[in-house]
């Protein structure tokens, strides 16, 4: 039993020492995944490329959303076409699609992350409750051994 508990921490050391190394690599090495400030200082360079950007809506027409792809204090507006739902204004999405010229955003996919006002401040909620029931349970099973913890 302790050599299958050695294993495993060792496997979870090891997952751990690479997220620690993924974390640390720039950002541009990561994914396509621009925010505001790469897109405004390196717009052209995304044009015709399948992208994952975030933004929050700021209007919603028939044809089109309106977003805000902020980062580092810049904001870029995109117009996403091929828009087949109905979101509202001031919802987070993911927008996955292909980078036209004039801030044109050719939808593949979207996915709304906070619907709405109250979604981030009620998923911050569940995970707090979640901590405190798992800080509960750990510490009415987890007992120490100091007899044998000094051996």
């Amino acid at each position: 039993m302790t050599r299958l508990r050695l294993l495993l921490a060792g496997i979870l050391l090891a997952a751990l020492c690479g997220l620690c190394v993924e974390a640390g690599l720039p950002d541009d090495e990561r994914s396509n995944q621009p925010d505001g400030k790469t897109l405004a200082t390196n717009y052209d360079s995304y044009v015709g490329e399948k992208i994952l950007v975030f933004g929050t809506i700021t209007e919603q027409t028939n044809t089109a959303l309106h977003i805000r792809v902020e980062g580092d204090g810049v904001s870029v507006p995109l117009h996403v076409h091929a828009v087949e739902q109905t979101v509202e204004s001031g919802s987070v999405v993911q927008v996955y699609g292909i980078l036209r010229s004039d801030q044109v955003f050719s939808a593949e996919r979207i996915v709304v992350v906070n619907a709405g006002e109250f979604t981030e401040q009620y998923k911050y909620g569940v995970s707090l409750v979640g901590v405190f029931v798992f800080l509960i349970a750990f510490f009415r099973e987890w007992r120490m051994d100091i007899e044998s913890s000094l051996l």
